[in-house]
């Protein structure tokens, strides 16, 4: 009979975590994603020249990462991702970024609709601009869309958020983290976005300090969506604008951070501001395959004449759904360029090169992506 007791005793207790765990989950999540591209009019010491490459990530950034809620109870949740990138092509990561240097927080949710977050990651102008970005952040080495998203990501941010009926609005405010200021380094954001029907529009804006608080860096995106049987229309407006004394206070002129630097200030000045403006259009072939074509229209204008410049960029892609989690993709791009400073607007290709492209770049890659 003590053995029945005994043994029911212990069952008892082994029942209680089992039941604590349920209310908890962790996912195991990535993506991976490889191709080749061949890319005309990539600088080189000596002039242009083609590169063929085997591309890491062309169509969607490789990661890898995990996540995880808890229910709390009263509709209260705790939160975490823990996000990390690689190169497909080596295995590598980026090893002077961070084990999760693509997002790092924690927080709380709540089944009203309300969220606070701290930690690493995206600014409130990269979330707005997905909304009607072309390319939906696809094939992030060639289009400049990440250029004006306030530097893509920010640390040691403290994110609130509220949804509601179709409306969501969202703050963050960066510590800069300086001694003896809570100015010097840091940023603020604010965007809202509301979708009805087929359509969604959003808009953010914030501010960076440079690193002595005496200059600031002003980014602001403002678009819509709309989805009409199997289309999808987008038109967004961006710009990133520098004051005078941004560089001279610590300050980097790389238009929101991206693919390494994007201008080059010369001896006499920097840049005042560059607006892009972004159109898009997609069609769903079959449930199967999907294309979408983007167009990218930015603008420079500076203190110096040697930093102002043009950029076009278009990009038209076809995707093909193997299943689920596994595509196949196609892509042709063009790049237009007009800049009288070298480096000036030009992005660096993810495939290499020593300066990014020259005017009339294009480019031409395959590949295929696998969501685990």
């Amino acid at each position: 009979m003590n053995k029945k007791l005994m043994a029911a005793a212990v069952a008892g207790a082994l029942a209680v975590p089992a039941v604590a765990f349920a209310q908890s989950s962790v996912t195991l999540y990535g993506t991976i994603d490889t191709g080749i591209r061949n890319e005309s009019k990539v600088r080189t010491a000596t002039g242009d020249g083609s590169l063929t490459a085997i591309t890491d990530g062309l169509n969607t950034t490789n990661r890898w990462g995990m996540k995880g809620s808890e229910d709390l109870g009263g509709g209260l949740n705790a939160n975490f991702t823990l996000e990390g990138q690689y190169s497909s092509d080596t295995g590598v990561g980026p090893a002077s970024n961070g084990l999760f240097q693509r997002t790092s927080k924690v927080g709380l949710s709540s089944s009203g609709g309300g969220s606070f977050d701290l930690g690493r990651d995206y600014t409130v102008n990269f979330k707005e601009f997905g909304i009607y970005d072309p390319m939906s952040y696809n094939y992030t080495g060639i289009t400049p869309n990440v250029r004006f998203t306030a530097g893509v990501r920010s640390s040691n941010m403290i994110t609130a958020a509220y949804t509601a009926n179709g409306f969501n609005i969202r703050g963050e405010y960066a510590l800069g983290e300086v001694v003896g200021s809570s100015s010097d380094g840091s940023r603020f954001g604010l965007g809202a976005d509301y979708a009805v029907g087929g359509l969604k529009v959003g808009g953010a804006y914030s501010t960076t300090n440079n690193t002595q608080n005496t200059g600031k860096q002003k980014d602001a995106t403002l678009g819509a969506s709309y989805g009409l049987n199997d289309w999808t229309f987008k038109l967004g407006w961006s710009q990133t604008q520098w004051d005078s004394t941004w560089a001279t206070g610590g300050g980097t002129l790389n238009g929101g951070g991206g693919n390494g630097g994007w201008y080059a200030a010369s001896a006499t000045g920097q840049l005042d501001k560059a607006r892009m403006i972004s159109l898009g259009v997609g069609y769903n072939f079959s449930s199967r395959l999907a294309g979408r074509i983007g167009y990218y229209d930015i603008k420079s204008t500076g203190f110096a004449s040697a930093d102002d410049g043009k950029l076009k960029n278009t990009i038209l892609d076809l995707t093909y759904s193997l299943s689920k989690r596994t595509s196949v993709y196609a892509e042709i791009d063009h790049m237009g360029l007009t800049a009288s400073a070298v480096g000036a607007l030009t992005p660096d290709v993810n495939t290499g090169g020593t300066g990014g492209v020259n005017d009339g770049a294009s480019g031409f890659g395959v590949g295929i992506a696998h969501k685990f």
